[in-house]
């Protein structure tokens, strides 16, 4: 059975930026207040989901993204925010780092003038000034790129820029019109001729030298092709119904993030538990019936397992690189504090009891010894053995008398 991986909340359509590709601060609609966010965290920790991503709109808008972080990380969840970087000063970052986010996904574009021209003006440098403010309070970090015609001859430039500012993921995702009001727009996102070629090939090299992780390559590889009208990306088969839970400012959730009209809303969490309604009878025939029909395909990064595993060792190569952060440090010190001083804590007790190493060594190979000379015999012979012990034990007692 697939298990729920992520729970995607949207807290908020509010942003503080208008960039050229996103409609969601357009987007009408209340906000649910902290405490049903909450329940609806406890609803997630009880149907054992690994992580919780806090999106919008700019999450940091909201005053109590920190609280929901702390109540998440309280019920074992991993945490993710989603930001644009623009509201992430040094104090935000320690906030985030006392809070206990597991990552901060940042988005950058490209160059300056490419990222300042798709998401405004002085934004790239907030951006980059985002990555440096929390790796220093250790957090660590994501780069999100959304792919387009615009800048896709600046990803390697997104790849180096990722690795000059400590950040551990490239995640890319194409441009979808679902974030546009109305969603016949966004024609200018799209090639409108082949691309450079070798673009993506060049941008796994620095990835996979400068040991950063990223997408599948098989979901890679799409990009372009999507990107100029091929639409040879799966239909069928996708994970997300079941692995992903998708629920808007309002509340509501969907199947997944390309079929949020008012007809396909599942339920809402304003009125109703999340694991309730996760595991509703309603829930199940939506399913059944989008696998049955085909969806209409999407190309979102959060999706990309579906293009198959990580075959390029980028993925090691961030765990690896995990361990060399300070908040990797900390995970190792933790470690050896639980397992490695109560070892070393009796040890050296034994040592000042028995008077040294050397008689540590010599009374654990004398007992070894023992226990293989004794598991040797038939049981009548170690019946013999401790009959011996028992009399030299008592001849002992009698003596100190």
């Amino acid at each position: 059975m697939r298990k729920l991986k992520e729970v995607i909340f949207s807290i908020t359509n509010r942003c503080n930026l208008r960039c050229r590709m996103c409609g969601i601060p357009d987007q009408p609609g209340e906000e649910l207040e902290t405490g049903l966010w909450k329940r609806a965290i406890d609803s997630a920790a009880r149907l054992k989901a690994q992580t919780i991503v806090f999106s919008g709109g700019e999450p940091l808008l909201r005053k109590d993204l920190f609280t929901l972080i702390r109540h998440a990380r309280s019920r074992g969840l991993n945490t993710c925010v989603t930001s644009n970087g623009s509201l992430i000063d040094a104090t935000a970052a320690a906030e985030l780092a006392r809070a206990g986010i597991g990552v901060v996904n940042i988005s950058l574009e490209g160059t300056e003038g490419t990222h300042d021209f798709l998401r405004g003006e002085g934004t790239f440098k907030k951006a980059l000034a985002a990555l440096d403010r929390l790796h220093e309070a250790g957090v660590e970090t994501t780069v999100a790129t959304m792919v387009c015609r615009y800048n896709y001859s600046d990803l390697p430039t997104v790849a180096e820029l990722a690795a000059e500012h400590n950040a551990g993921t490239v995640r890319f995702q194409p441009f979808s019109r679902i974030f546009l009001k109305p969603e016949s727009a966004g024609d200018e996102f799209f090639f409108s001729q082949e691309p450079e070629a070798g673009i993506m090939e060049k941008t796994l090299e620095i990835l996979r030298d400068r040991g950063l992780c990223t997408n599948p390559k098989g979901y890679l590889e799409q990009i372009t092709r999507y990107l100029t009208g091929e639409k040879t990306f799966l239909k069928k088969g996708c994970s997300a119904l079941w692995t992903s839970a998708c629920i808007n400012a309002e509340g509501k959730l969907f199947p997944c993030w390309v079929l949020t009209k008012e007809k396909d809303v599942i339920g809402s969490i304003a009125r109703q538990e999340f694991d309730r309604i996760w595991n509703s009878r309603r829930h199940e025939q939506a399913r059944r019936a989008i696998s049955a029909t085909g969806c209409p395909g999407c190309m979102l990064s959060c999706y990309d397992e579906i293009f198959g595993p990580d075959k390029s060792g980028l993925t090691f190569a961030r765990k690896a690189r995990k361990l060399f952060t300070p908040t990797g440090w900390n995970k190792l010190l933790r470690v050896i504090r639980r397992v490695f001083f109560p070892v070393w804590s009796r040890l050296v007790f034994f040592r000042s009891y028995q008077g040294g190493w050397k008689k540590i060594a010599r009374r654990l190979r004398n007992r070894f010894s023992r226990a293989r000379i004794i598991g040797s015999e038939k049981p009548s012979d170690r019946a013999g053995i401790v009959f011996e012990q028992i009399v030299k034990l008592r001849q002992e007692i009698e003596r100190l008398k």
